[in-house]
């Protein structure tokens, strides 16, 4: 029972699985669908959140005095949603966490 394995099928197999998962990885950094609401379940304000875009309709921040209301699809980043980032609705310290690992990954990958 001692077989050796060709060392061409291991390179082979990783090369694949190295592929798919740029390709993968490369799909999910483009996609504006991480995160995407079923209307039946929860609260239905926020329509979806992508690495780079974001959906509202209708969230009003219980942080805010003034009582804001969002609406539409932004730029994540968008001066229309700095108050969102700064209480930590938008952008809390876990998805930040992930842009960063996935902007390297995709940089050095």
């Amino acid at each position: 029972m001692n077989e050796t394995r060709s060392p061409k099928l291991f390179i082979g197999t990783g090369l694949v699985f190295g592929v798919g998962s740029m390709l993968c990885n490369i799909l999910a950094f483009s996609t504006p669908y991480w995160l995407q609401v079923w209307p039946r379940v929860g609260d239905t304000s926020f329509k979806n959140l992508g690495l780079w875009q974001v959906c509202i309709a209708g969230f009003r921040n219980p942080k805010d005095l003034w009582g804001k209301v969002y609406y539409g699809c932004w730029w994540i980043f968008a001066r229309e949603y700095d108050r969102l980032r700064q209480d930590g609705i938008l952008l809390p310290r876990n998805l930040v966490k992930i842009y960063q690992k996935n902007m390297l990954n995709v940089i050095f990958f």
